[in-house]
């Protein structure tokens, strides 16, 4: 399934799993696999993000397993564990930064950029690496600021969907509530990043 915004737009989506996902302007995205049994638990989401700025908050496929989930750029792959991500994908020589953002509780989850030169391990809020070959090894990490999270990934942040109500439908009053709740979630994120830097 492919998912793509327009040059003005952004996209937000909300997976089975409460899996949040976002692309701002000109992001294209094709959804490989997403797989989820609740009552067991137990699933698999596997995304590959071909270009643009996007960020996603991880639902309940990556706490199943170190694999469960796993999101995709031309030229590495991203290990989920339990967390908020931003990035910006790009063809094969040019720029894909990944950046590991706290949750909305305060907590900092983990991801693993891999490609085919090595792996560079994130656990620090702000953390990021970027990639340019599939050939060539994820740069050192670096903290960014918050000021420079928002420049770069600013956009695909703010259109994160908030994940659905844990029970029943939503009145129009409760979806209003949701979507105000989403701008305050990245605010909140953005604002955590600050403290902690």
């Amino acid at each position: 399934m492919l998912f793509r915004s327009g040059g003005n737009g952004a996209v937000g989506v909300i997976f089975a799993d409460s899996t949040t996902f976002s692309l701002a302007a000109n992001g294209r995205m094709v959804l490989d696999e997403m797989v989820y049994d609740p009552g067991a638990q137990a699933g698999s989401f596997k995304a590959s993000v071909v270009q643009g700025v996007f960020s996603f908050v991880s639902g309940q496929v990556a706490k199943t397993a170190p694999e469960g989930m796993t999101v995709a750029t031309p030229v590495a792959t991203i290990g989920i564990r339990g967390t908020t991500v931003a990035g910006t994908a790009a063809a094969e020589g040019e720029a894909n930064q990944i950046t590991l953002l706290p949750n909305a509780d305060g907590s900092v989850g983990e991801i693993s950029v891999t490609n085919g030169a090595g792996t560079q391990t994130l656990s620090v809020a702000g953390a990021s690496t970027t990639v340019t070959s599939f050939n060539v090894a994820p740069t050192n990490v670096v903290v960014l600021s918050p000021q420079q999270i928002t420049q770069a990934y600013g956009q695909a942040i703010n259109s994160l969907p908030a994940p659905p109500a844990e029970q029943g439908q939503q009145s129009g009053d409760q979806q209003g509530q949701q979507q105000q709740g989403a701008a305050d979630q990245a605010t909140q994120t953005l604002d955590q990043l600050t403290k902690e830097i």
